[in-house]
């Protein structure tokens, strides 16, 4: 097919109908050229005659059209291999094998390893020697909490915890939120013993900063701030360069829709309450 017969059909597409002729080029050349790896040249999926300006498919580039035309995109999973021994410990997804950072220890079924290289479809790793786990991520399919949810979740812990305090029965409770016995019961318990625990119970007018150290040594900062997964994403990522800045020291953070998790090590110390004053609106930089 002729360059520029192509291009007046992808522009006949609305979300291509401004491409110019210039990007169309680019992408023409890539397939065209395809890139250079370790292995040799790989993804040149079209012949492309530049004197009389017309294209044609290689072969097995119908194949790769025909595999590839999902918005998923597809993933695989590496073995993690533990030297010396060559042992098979488990699985990693591929997400977390490219993006997590070197020499950072990774729990594997009942072994705690560190990451030092990735090579071949392969992690290979070390035993980590009881040093405290990165914590782990992972990718969801569903959105972050609404900024209204996230609110009516906090008033209606608010509600409950009035509830308790006033030690009406819990079928009151049954009534004002239109619940099952058995879900009220639960509900009830379950905020009654995060207040024993806390001291007080969350929301988004009381923002609790919990710090403990766990079996290994370590020490994980835990904001109980139940404004959604979207603002703890956000929170979480600039409190975790403001202290990797400050102790000059790499740490991992994760958020959900009711907390942020900071994984620190024992070397760290400050008052707790200085932690509600690392960021400030006065700090912000626009983009």
């Amino acid at each position: 097919m002729a360059e520029d017969e192509l291009l007046g059909v992808i522009r006949r597409a609305y979300p291509y109908a401004e491409l110019t002729q210039d990007e169309y080029l680019a992408v023409v050349r890539m397939l065209a050229e395809g890139f250079s790896t370790r292995r040799g040249h790989r993804a040149a999926y079209i012949h492309r005659d530049a004197v009389n300006r017309v294209l044609r498919g290689r072969r097995g580039a119908r194949l790769t059209r025909d595999h590839s035309g999902g918005a998923i995109p597809d993933t695989a999973d590496y073995n993690v291999v533990l030297e010396p021994t060559s042992q098979l410990v488990g699985t990693v997804n591929e997400d977390f094998a490219i993006e997590r950072p070197r020499r950072r220890h990774l729990p594997v079924g009942q072994h705690l390893v560190s990451h030092p290289a990735r090579r071949a479809g392969r992690v290979r790793v070390e035993d980590a020697r009881g040093q405290p786990p990165t914590i782990p991520f992972w990718l969801g399919e569903a959105p972050g909490r609404s900024d209204e949810l996230s609110h009516a979740v906090s008033r209606l812990r608010e509600g409950v915890v009035a509830h308790i305090d006033s030690g009406a029965p819990v079928e009151q409770l049954t009534q004002q939120l239109d619940l099952a016995a058995a879900s009220a019961t639960q509900l009830v318990e379950y905020l009654g013993a995060a207040r024993a625990a806390l001291g007080i119970v969350p929301t988004q007018k009381t923002i609790v900063f919990e710090r403990f150290f766990d079996e290994s040594g370590g020490m994980q900062l835990v904001i109980h701030s139940p404004f959604g997964s979207r603002i703890n994403r956000a929170w979480g990522l600039a409190l975790r360069k403001r202290f990797c800045r400050k102790f000059n020291f790499e740490l991992q953070a994760a958020a959900t829709e009711d907390a942020i998790v900071l994984s620190l090590s024992t070397s760290h110390s400050f008052p707790l309450e200085d932690v509600a004053r690392y960021l400030h609106s006065r700090s912000v930089r626009p983009c």
